[in-house]
């Protein structure tokens, strides 16, 4: 399959471009992408793989960046890193080639096959170009450690045989040139090679210390630990012979031996303080990051966790592994982790020393190797999907924190991420949020320029007053304070922009179920068109940004601390400063929220006065009583509070209860809605209704030193906006929660119809998908200069583009604009009923290609090669992903029912007249395009399963029949 390349738009070109043209190109990317993940979906083998990327007809030059990206993310997942340096030495796309993500990732893969040498070399050329990261760092170290553990491995083999027979072993013979390409294999002394395995280990401790001095990740500051215990290897190996000599001569080196290895327990004690923090920061045991349940894993080996603990770091981990590779690496570097200490311990023991510590660490060392064994077995038998975990804590404060978003987990990672929208979920108007390097990169300048800078220095460090400055800055940024009402103007037009996006991207609103729109979180604040959902992910990615940039500054003086011995200047910052640094939280939650006795039209929607405050709906046990009806509405969306004499209470749901899904409260039916029926009737003596008013995305304050949750939120906030709900720092008592209980979380004022103001309760109840929770997204990752929005890519840069708005400069205000006025002429005007149809057509085939994608073929014509020939047998039915073909009869152009030439764009069905009549074609078609073809055999099986499809097929074969 050969995909075009569609090229990047600036917001200037956008600005006069005809969006009708717009859309239908966001069209074709929006239906080549699904196509393109149907066939990567099929592709779960290596050779397939293999297949699909290197021998389509014009190979690698037939995908575009993104493509290449998640081509490459699929060969790292089925562990086949030779193809990944195959694939990045093969291709000729220079962006793809440049992107950083791509750069590392092709690092990473010369690592995997031990050619450590080369990959140094292409680390130490990114450095040098100014483009120092955790993952560069890291790899770096890597790179040196694996050095260092092949001088060891060429070492011991000399030991045992002399340098001729070294230069016969295959295997060491292979290796060699990969790992030092100076070394001449007929010249191999002992001496020199372990002079290099000394260089290389300190090669690697210094670019692991340096990088986590730096970047204050864990992948450094792990490989900075193990390197030290290497280093502490060494010595225990020295102080062994030294003590074998002093023992000839009867001098005394006990002491001494005793002093500096408690020095080396105590640096290690050290580091993994700093290791915890680090880890931490990266969502500790929320993140969904199997690296990080790896590195606590790896940390509770060094630090001796208790086996409960330990555990449950092995379940995580095993829960989010997605490729055997990872198991196999943290495999081993446990196993050497085991080696190491059990080669101390052996050493110790003969000179009485106390090793009941390192015993402790080598049970745990084994435990973890036994389960991720374990874990890899199952996961080479069953190819399981990582699915996150689930905490057994049934506390208010561990449902609390599962029902809430974790922000550190998603700024902390090293790999691009998105959340999920609901438009793949249900069909909603929300698009996948993307938080990559760019993005992140792009929230520190926001940290730096708008927030800090605008605090007292002597606020920098004060949690409270740095979340007040965001809510500030994000409020300002996506003009929220018109945003409040929900039935105002403003919020009209925001819902009209957000919409106009989201189908210029070639989206329309049937075909929006699997559509990835996935947009830069950072976009949201260029385009002003953010409501409570990207106000919640920004207010605390900014927040979870603002902390790992101060920990990491934290990080860099106890290291410098730990080199300079001044332990008091450690102590402070790992006792007290950065526990107060990380005593809070900045968390996530979605949730419906219901109003008691609130007069509702629609969600939404409310009966309000003239000063815009919604009137009251009276409905209690006085009204029930007298028959009165709920409206249609009431009866699908609300609940009832049914409470007894004798003290019980009841709720009646919108909820069937033997099945659990959605269906209207039971009623005696009238016209537009009905009475509710309630149980036992006679023992009722209270009835409060309850009204879903809105979903709502915010954020709450988490004090882990108090264990409390305090409302703290950046779109319905009192102090900020003419807020409909004074949710300001309401505070949430934990102790008195229960898990899956609706909580009261504000009042709200309503009005009776004679002027009375009533202040009545507002509940949240936790949205199902309200939780830490998101997807990898290399495909989307961290090209230099390019912006995602709504699933299409722009020539934009974040810090440039703000610049250009502050100064009036830019054309995104006129794009806004422009796409709101089209968006509005669009939902005004009758959809055309033949567009309505192709897309259904188009939708089912879609699906069909999901389900069954051996039988979907992906085929290019160009301008000169007939597709479907008049008079001839057609066997296929083709979807158009993209081009355009044109339709003969008797060699003369087809006219459509308007008397223009028939033309077929993406997301027209063609054959589909042989595939209903069977026998030949009855006309030609011909022209350049990517298509999606299924056998007619196939079509014809689904249409008898079918008749409502059947009937639209032949609905839109008679539109095109002259």
């Amino acid at each position: 399959m050969t995909i075009a390349e569609l090229q990047a738009r600036t917001f200037d070109a956008l600005c006069d471009a005809d969006l009708e043209q717009i859309y239908q190109q966001g069209k074709e990317a929006m239906l080549r992408d699904r196509a393109f993940r149907i066939l990567l979906a099929h592709a779960d083998s290596i050779p397939r793989l293999e297949k699909l990327a290197f021998e389509g007809e014009r190979g690698l030059a037939g995908w575009t960046t993104e493509e290449l990206l998640e081509i490459s993310n699929r060969f790292r997942l089925l562990s086949s890193p030779e193809n990944e340096i195959r694939l990045y030495r093969q291709c000729h796309d220079e962006v793809f080639r440049s992107a950083a993500r791509v750069r590392e990732f092709y690092m990473l893969a010369l690592n995997r096959t031990g050619c450590p040498s080369e990959a140094i070399e292409a680390a130490l050329e990114i450095i040098a170009g100014g483009a120092h990261n955790a993952l560069v760092w890291g790899m770096l170290g890597e790179s040196y450690s694996a050095r260092m553990i092949f001088a060891e491995q060429l070492a011991e083999a000399l030991q045992r045989t002399s340098p001729e027979a070294i230069q016969h072993d295959p295997v060491l013979a292979q290796k060699l040139p990969h790992h030092f390409p100076d070394l001449d294999i007929t010249q191999l002394p002992i001496t020199p090679v372990e002079q290099l395995r000394k260089e290389n280990l300190a090669n690697a401790d210094r670019i692991f210390r340096q990088g986590f001095r730096e970047t204050g990740s864990s992948f450094c500051g792990l490989g900075w630990m193990f390197r030290t215990i290497d280093q502490w290897v060494d010595l225990v190996v020295v102080f062994d012979h030294l003590a074998d000599r002093a023992s000839k001569t009867k001098s005394h080196l006990q002491p001494t031996m005793t002093t500096v290895l408690a020095a080396y327990d105590r640096k290690l004690a050290a580091q993994a303080e700093l290791v915890a923090v680090a880890l931490a920061l990266q969502g500790g045991d929320e993140s969904l990051d199997y690296w990080t349940h790896a590195g606590l894993v790896q940390l509770a080996v060094i630090r001796v966790d208790p086996p409960d603990r330990l555990q449950a770091s092995l379940d995580r981990a095993r829960a989010t592994c997605d490729a055997a590779f990872k198991f196999t690496i943290t495999l081993n570097e446990l196993t050497r982790l085991r080696d190491q200490f059990a080669k101390i311990r052996d050493i110790l023991q003969r000179h009485q020393h106390d090793t009941r510590h390192l015993e402790m660490r080598l049970a745990c060392a084994e435990q973890a190797l036994a389960a991720l064994d374990a874990g890899r077995t199952r996961f080479a038998n069953q190819r399981p999907q990582p699915n996150g975990t689930a905490r057994t804590d049934d506390s208010p404060l561990a449902w609390m924190l599962k029902k809430t978003i974790n922000f550190r987990a998603l700024t902390g990672n090293l790999v691009p991420l998105y959340i999920e929208g609901s438009i793949g979920r249900v069909g909603a108007r929300v698009p996948d949020l993307m938080i990559n390097r760019r993005v992140r990169e792009d929230l520190i300048d926001l940290l730096e320029d708008k927030v800090l800078r605008a605090l007292p220095v002597e606020a920098r460090d004060n949690p409270l007053a740095v979340i007040a400055r965001i809510q500030q800055v994000v409020g300002s940024e996506l003009r929220l304070d018109q945003l409040q009402d929900l039935q105002s103007p403003a919020h009209a037009a925001f819902d009209a922009r957000s919409d106009g996006l989201i189908v210029l991207s070639g989206v329309d609103r049937d075909m929006r179920k699997d559509t990835r729109t996935s947009t830069d979180l950072t976009a949201a604040l260029l385009m002003q068109t953010g409501d409570c959902r990207e106000t919640m992910y920004l207010n605390g990615a900014l927040f979870a940004c603002w902390q790992q940039m101060r920990a990491c500054k934290h990080i860099a003086t106890a290291i410098l601390c730990l080199e300079f011995n001044y332990q008091p200047g450690f102590d402070r910052i790992v006792h007290e400063a950065l526990p107060a640094l990380l005593r809070y939280q900045l968390r996530g939650g979605q949730a419906a929220v219901y109003v008691e006795s609130i007069a509702l039209t629609a969600k939404y929607q409310c009966r309000q006065n003239a000063a815009g405050i919604a009137h009251l709906r009276r409905y209690g046990l006085d009204e029930f009583q007298a028959g009165q009806p709920l409206t249609r509405y009431e009866l699908e969306n609300s609940r009832i509070e049914v409470s007894y004499g004798d003290g019980s209470v009841r709720w009646i749901d919108p909820i069937n209860p033997a099945t659990g899904k959605w269906q209207p409260i039971e009623h005696i039916p009238v016209d537009d809605g009905g009475v509710p029926v309630i149980p036992d009737p006679v023992g009722v003596c209270a009835i409060r209704l309850l009204h879903l008013v809105e979903d709502h995305a915010m954020t709450f304050l988490y004090d882990s030193v108090a264990q409390t949750m305090t409302l703290y939120d950046g779109f319905y906030n009192e102090k900020l906006f003419a807020s409909p709900y004074p949710f300001a720092q309401r505070p949430i008592q934990l102790a008195q929660t229960q898990p899956g209980a609706w909580l009261h979380v504000a009042e709200r004022s309503l009005v009776d119809d004679q002027g009375v103001l009533y202040a009545k309760p507002v509940y949240f109840h936790f949205l199902d998908f309200s939780h830490t929770d998101y997807a990898v997204g290399l495909v989307e990752g961290d090209i230099p200069g390019r912006l995602q929005l709504m699933g299409r890519t722009f020539n934009a840069d974040f810090k440039l583009e703000r610049r250009r708005i502050k100064e009036g400069q830019s054309a995104v205000p006129m794009v806004l604009a422009n796409i709101q006025r089209w968006q509005l002429e669009r939902s005004a005007a009758v959809p055309a009923e033949r567009a309505a149809l192709d897309r259904q057509l188009a939708r089912f085939m879609l699906d069909l290609a999901k389900d069954q994608p051996e039988l979907v073929e992906f085929k290019e014509v160009d301008a000169h090669q007939v597709l479907i020939r008049e008079g001839y047998e057609n066997d296929q039915v083709y979807l158009v992903l993209s081009g355009q073909l044109q339709v003969y009869r008797n060699g003369e152009p087809l006219l459509g029912q308007t008397g223009d030439a028939r033309v077929v764009t993406a997301g027209d069905v063609v054959g589909e007249i042989s595939a209903l009549r069977g026998g030949p074609a009855s006309a030609t078609v011909r022209g350049r395009a990517v298509l999606l073809g299924i056998s007619k055999q196939v079509i014809q099986t689904h249409l008898n399963r079918h008749p409502a499809l059947r009937a639209s097929m032949e609905s839109l074969a008679l539109s095109r029949t002259p």
